[in-house]
């Protein structure tokens, strides 16, 4: 099937075939001639670093894809070219609704250059970091993004998936004041196996004490304690029955003392 001047098909999924770099650079090629394509998932395909650049490259011009997968390529560089190359598509492109970047070896450098880029970006509501190495620094950067793009009046991030990474208590505490901010428009995010620490837990339970707008919140696989424990029961006794929150975890007493348990 030739997509490349099809004008009827709207969505393509093609995740998990073994397109590698020579398929992905086929696609990049389609995307630059094809109007039409809405949503297009080549994640888990074996794209190599040549070909992720290249979709970057043509999405700076394309205005019609809004959904893009394109988790776990094969990079093999330390340098973040394929991340640099994102940022900048990221920059102008004004379709991207929804992105998946998940395990493309992200590391602070790059999340930092991500969040500086996004400032400019008008449409992005949906971004899974998931799986990545993201450590204090990018989850400090990514924590200010949903102040700073709440209050600039472009369309700010909806979702946020930072699950398995690295961002422990340090980067925890940067997102409990960014749940506290009232410019912070985030709807769901997932913080689940950061590292993170009772501090940093306590951090985040601050900031949702304030939040009117979050619908879900993700934590489990971080490491609760009893101040941080405490402070959820009486979140869950209290404002999230209000917010109707929903949580991939839950608190209970045992005699006095406070446990989490998955849901």
């Amino acid at each position: 099937m030739n997509l490349t001047y099809n004008s009827t098909i709207e969505d393509v999924n093609l995740n998990g075939n073994p397109l590698g770099n020579e398929g992905g650079m086929a696609i990049a090629q389609m995307l630059s001639k094809n109007k039409c394509l809405k949503k297009l998932d080549i994640g888990n395909a074996e794209l190599g670093t040549e070909s992720v650049v290249a979709l970057a490259t043509v999405l700076k011009s394309n205005d019609t894809v809004q959904s893009l997968n394109i988790e776990n390529p094969r990079l093999y560089s330390k340098q973040e070219e394929s991340t640099i190359q994102l940022c900048k598509m990221l920059q102008v492109n004004s379709s991207l609704r929804e992105l998946n970047l998940a395990k493309h070896q992200i590391r602070d450098y790059g999340a930092r250059i991500l969040a500086q880029h996004l400032l400019d970006n008008t449409s992005l509501e949906v971004l899974n970091l998931r799986c990545n190495e993201i450590g204090i620094g990018g989850g400090e950067s990514l924590a200010a993004l949903l102040i700073k793009s709440g209050g600039t009046g472009n369309a700010c991030l909806a979702e946020l998936n930072l699950a398995s990474n690295r961002i422990s208590d340090d980067g925890a505490f940067a997102f409990g004041a960014a749940l506290r901010h009232p410019d912070t428009q985030l709807v769901k995010i997932d913080l689940s196996k950061n590292s993170i620490g009772d501090e940093g837990l306590v951090a985040v339970a601050s900031g949702m004490e304030q939040n009117q707008v979050l619908t879900q919140l993700r934590l489990w696989g971080n490491k609760f304690d009893q101040p941080s424990a405490q402070d959820f029961h009486a979140l869950f006794e209290g404002r999230f029955k209000y917010l109707a929150l929903d949580c991939d975890f839950k608190t209970y007493i045992v005699d006095g003392e406070y446990h989490i348990a998955q849901v």
